[in-house]
């Protein structure tokens, strides 16, 4: 589920938040939050380590390629996986 929110300029603001399984160390979690700012359309990544969430700002950005890139970092969504 996105959030969205109202924004000026052509595109709102979604929000999607990751839930993260096997988060053990908020440098790695730093680490993630670089590697989603590179992808396209997003804008900012927020942590919450203790609750495991990684919150992203985007303007339509590639809901699967966060995806892959949370995997290929070697971490894992959780059951919930986003939302």
């Amino acid at each position: 589920m996105s959030y969205v929110n109202e924004g000026q300029g052509e595109r709102a603001k979604e929000r999607e938040i990751l839930k993260l399984r096997n988060w053990t160390c908020y440098s790695c979690g730093v680490e993630l939050a670089d590697r989603l700012k590179r992808v396209k359309g997003v804008d900012d990544v927020s942590l919450n380590f203790f609750t495991g969430q990684v919150m992203v700002e985007h303007k339509g950005a590639d809901i699967e390629g966060l995806k892959k890139k949370v995997k290929d970092f070697g971490m894992e969504l959780s059951e919930e996986g986003m939302r």
